[in-house]
């Protein structure tokens, strides 16, 4: 949302509604150079598996985190994004975006979750937004993360042919 436009100076994303459209032409570029960048600090450290967001809800920073992973040329597994997951049924959107993966539950523990609902707090625009209050963050966060997990904890990923 604070992005500008290169040349123009002009917001990329100028409305609310522009957030979970398509990612501007402007953005091209940044998408190559955060992917050469990455690429670079990835071959000196590690050649494993990466994690990106599927896209789910359509967020411009969903899309441009995606976009720059599947530019590594690397297996990727993607994760569905919370709060999005929660509140996009399954469907066409899914589909488009899931094209090619295989689903599959990873189990997670009380650590796990603890990390994962550090991680969402970490947003503070994002908690205003979708909760009062890190409470009711967490509880949220719990829920989506029971939801296909019988009787314990788990997220669903989307490993890719490569993965």
């Amino acid at each position: 949302i604070y992005r500008r436009h290169p040349e123009t100076g002009a917001p990329l994303y100028a409305a609310e509604a522009a957030l979970f459209g398509p990612l501007d032409p402007a953005e091209g570029g940044r998408v190559e150079a955060l992917a050469a960048e990455l690429h670079h600090l990835l071959s000196q450290a590690d050649t494993g598996q990466l994690y990106a967001p599927l896209g789910l809800g359509r967020h411009v920073d969903h899309q441009l985190t995606r976009a720059v992973a599947e530019r590594l040329g690397r297996p990727l597994t993607f994760y569905e994004d919370y709060p999005y997951a929660a509140r996009t049924p399954a469907g066409p959107a899914w589909d488009g975006l899931a094209a090619g993966c295989q689903p599959r539950l990873a189990e997670i523990d009380e650590q796990d979750l603890d990390f994962y609902c550090l991680a969402v707090g970490a947003y503070r625009s994002q908690l205003s937004t979708f909760w009062t209050d890190e409470a009711a963050m967490r509880a949220d966060v719990r829920g989506f993360c029971t939801r296909l997990a019988a009787g314990g904890l788990g997220l669903r990923l989307w490993d890719t042919q490569s993965a």
